[in-house]
C-alpha cells in the first residue's frame, strides 16, 4: 500500500448479518478520520449529530480507502468493495479470485485511482449514474434489499473481463445497486431507510430519493455554509442564499432542519489544491 494511504476493512454477511448494524458501522468509520482534530460534526434539532467528512481530495487518492467486504457465506461468493473516505464513492471491486476491477477507461483516458499494487483492470465505463445506467433518473425503480444484493455479490464475486472488453449492462445494473444499498444509504437517512424496510421482501428506489442523492452535495454545503462552515476556515458568510436547487418541486429541501432530515453524512469542501 502506498505510504500515507490506510486500508480500513469492513466485513458484512448478507445471510446472517444485520443490514441496518453494517450501516452503522460503516458511517461511524467514515466519521472517526484522522486527524481526529480536524473532525466536525452538525447537531439537528433532535440533537443527533451528523458528521461531516474529511476534506476532499478528488481526483487524487483518498487518504483511506474503505474496503467492504459483501459475503453469501452459505454458497462461497464474497466481493470487496473499494470506496473512498472522503466523498463515500465506489471506485472498483475485487471478485473472489482477488482480481481488481476499477472505473474508468483505459488507452490513457483515465487516471487510475486505485493503487498500482492492486493491478486494478478498467470497467471501461465511468464512474457517475450516467456511465453505469444511463443517468441517475433510471434508478427509479432499481429493485433493492437482501435478495438484489445476494444477486449483485454472487455477479461480481465470478465476474471477469475478456482483453479489451468491457463490464456489461447486467453488472452495472449490480453496481448501481451496491451503490445504492451501500453509499448512499450510508450518506443519506431515507434512503437507508427505504433499503431497511424492504431487506426481507424487495424495495425500490423512488423517484424523490433519486432527486435528493442527486442534491447531496448542495445539500451539505448548504447546511455547512448555513452553520458558518464555508469552504474558507475562519471566513463566515453573512447570511448565505439557499440554493435554488433545492428549491425545486421535486427536491423540495427548504432549509438546515428539512436538510438534516435527509443527509445523515455531510459532504466536505475540497481540500487546498484540490
Amino acid at each position: 500500500m502506498e505510504a500515507g494511504i490506510e486500508t480500513i476493512e469492513i466485513v458484512y454477511d448478507l445471510v446472517a448479518g444485520n443490514y441496518g448494524e453494517f450501516i452503522e458501522v460503516l458511517r461511524t468509520v467514515l466519521a472517526e478520520y484522522e486527524p481526529a482534530g480536524d473532525r466536525r460534526s452538525v447537531v439537528d434539532y433532535h440533537h443527533a449529530p451528523h458528521p461531516v467528512l474529511p476534506r476532499q481530495r478528488s481526483p487524487h487518492r483518498p487518504a483511506r480507502w474503505i474496503h467492504i467486504t459483501l459475503l453469501v457465506r452459505d454458497e462461497g461468493h464474497v466481493t470487496t468493495l473499494a470506496v473512498r473516505d472522503d466523498n463515500v464513492y465506489l471506485i472498483g471491486f475485487r471478485n473472489r479470485r482477488g482480481q481488481w476491477y476499477e472505473f474508468g477507461f483505459s488507452g490513457g483516458r483515465s487516471a487510475r485511482v486505485l493503487p498500482a499494487e492492486w493491478s486494478s483492470t478498467f470497467l471501461e465505463c465511468d464512474v457517475g449514474y450516467g456511465g453505469i445506467v444511463g443517468g441517475a433518473m433510471n434508478l427509479v425503480g432499481l429493485g433493492l434489499g437482501r435478495w438484489f444484493a445476494r444477486d449483485a455479490v454472487r455477479r461480481l464475486s465470478a465476474y471477469e473481463q475478456a482483453p479489451g472488453g468491457g463490464v456489461d449492462e447486467r453488472t452495472r445494473r449490480h453496481l448501481a445497486r451496491l451503490i445504492v444499498m451501500v453509499c448512499e444509504a450510508a450518506r443519506m437517512i431515507p434512503h437507508c431507510e427505504t433499503v431497511l424496510d424492504g431487506w426481507d421482501r424487495t424495495g425500490a428506489i423512488a423517484e424523490r430519493h433519486v432527486h435528493l442523492l442527486w442534491n447531496w452535495k448542495h445539500m451539505s454545503h448548504a447546511v455547512l455554509r448555513a452553520l458558518g462552515l464555508g469552504p474558507v476556515e475562519h471566513v463566515r458568510e453573512l447570511d448565505p442564499p439557499w440554493p435554488q436547487e433545492l428549491l425545486a418541486p421535486q427536491v423540495d429541501v427548504r432549509n438546515v432542519g428539512q436538510a438534516l432530515h435527509i443527509v445523515q453524512l455531510l459532504l466536505n469542501w475540497p481540500g487546498r489544491g484540490h
